[in-house]
């Protein structure tokens, strides 16, 4: 069963969409999954074909990029209200 959130709590989390001219914010509800992701889960790696975009309604996603010998170096955090522009960009550039 897909969860809903309300235009109204998804603008409360994310304002900027409350001045667009167009109804963004409702394309992305009708659009969009609403999905609990537990700790640790990898959303996306580097080199897979990005498809979705990540809007943070809770919680907070790490992002960081791992060596071939497994060390991880943090590029920053994904927190509520926010998306990952390095996600954004991969949409964009697909």
């Amino acid at each position: 069963m897909k969860k809903q959130i309300s235009e109204e709590k998804f603008l409360e989390i994310f304002p900027y969409f409350r001045n667009s001219s167009s109804p963004v914010a409702r394309m992305i509800l009708s659009k969009g999954q609403n999905k609990t992701v537990p700790p640790k889960v990898i959303l996306q790696m580097e080199g897979l074909p990005c498809n979705n975009i990540g809007f943070v309604l809770s919680g907070e996603k790490r992002v960081y990029k791992a060596s071939e010998t497994g060390k991880e170096i943090t590029i920053g955090g994904v927190e509520p209200g926010e998306f990952c522009i390095i996600n954004a960009a991969c949409i964009i550039a697909n």
